[in-house]
């Protein structure tokens, strides 16, 4: 249990560190990165693949000016962890601000990430991304 949360609280530091070859490097070849939403979040949708990944976290990075992510618990099991938090910014097409809590489910197996789901505000979210 540990392991996985030692895991998944380094993919935090790597993203607040921008480090994405780090983030990548943690999770397996045919991860799924599901990040739930209407289409009127850009970011949204299913990924697979560390490729979609790298071009998810390029996309979001492209959408979004963060301002506060902040992980607050995380706690988990062998295979699962689970992580709730808060974060801020502004829809960069909109520059309308959005705040939102988060929940994020993070599957493990032999040591990498293999699914990766977003839980959240989305009509917060999208209201930001909203003229």
């Amino acid at each position: 249990m540990k392991e996985t949360v030692s895991l998944i609280r380094k993919i935090y530091e790597r993203f607040q560190q921008k480090d994405l070859p780090g983030i990548l490097a943690a999770l397996s070849e045919d991860v799924t990165w599901i990040v739930h939403g209407p289409r009127g979040i850009p970011y949204a949708g299913v990924r697979a693949g560390k490729t979609e990944v790298a071009g998810w976290f390029e996309l979001f990075g492209a959408s979004v000016e963060m301002r506060r992510f902040e992980p607050h618990v995380l706690t988990g099991s062998q295979r699962h962890v689970i992580v709730t938090g808060r974060a801020e910014g502004l829809a960069r097409a909109t520059g309308r601000p959005f705040g939102t809590q988060w929940c994020h489910l993070w599957t493990i197996h032999d040591g990498e990430v293999v699914q990766f789901e977003d839980y959240f505000d989305t009509a917060s979210v999208r209201d930001a991304f909203t003229n």
